[in-house]
């Protein structure tokens, strides 16, 4: 009885802990950008929130904080409901972020970092 009890006391303490490393998610840092002809996104990552400011011709908008969640290989974008946003910046976010979208991070041939959003590659910004 008392060796019943232990092996699911421990089963139950592994159980636990699974449950607490899959919880645990992945997440991005630094600051990434992604510009067509004056046109895109910067993204600047920190834990679980990402600002994200639109970039259009001269123009760059206040920046959006979001959250984000990766699970698996698709990334996940959150935006609160009061967010201001033009709406030629809301058409380009929806465009990119607005369903969840697969995820690549890598280095391209230079080591250059890079996250690839659906479609979308965003490069590491140096300073």
């Amino acid at each position: 009885m008392k060796k019943t009890v232990k092996i699911v006391a421990l089963a139950l303490v592994l159980v636990m802990a699974l449950a607490c490393l899959a919880s645990c998610g992945k997440t991005i840092k630094g600051e990434y950008e992604a510009t067509v002809a004056g046109t895109g996104f910067n993204l600047k990552f920190d834990g679980k929130n990402v600002a994200i400011t639109a970039k259009v011709v001269g123009f760059s908008s206040d920046p959006i904080n979001a959250t984000y969640e990766i699970e698996d290989d698709k990334i996940s974008f959150t935006i609160p409901e009061d967010a201001e946003m033009s709406a030629t910046v809301k058409g380009l976010f929806n465009d990119i972020f607005g369903q969840p979208a697969t995820l690549e991070i890598g280095e391209d041939e230079n080591g250059t970092a890079y996250i690839k959003i659906g479609e979308s590659k965003f490069t590491a910004v140096t300073k």
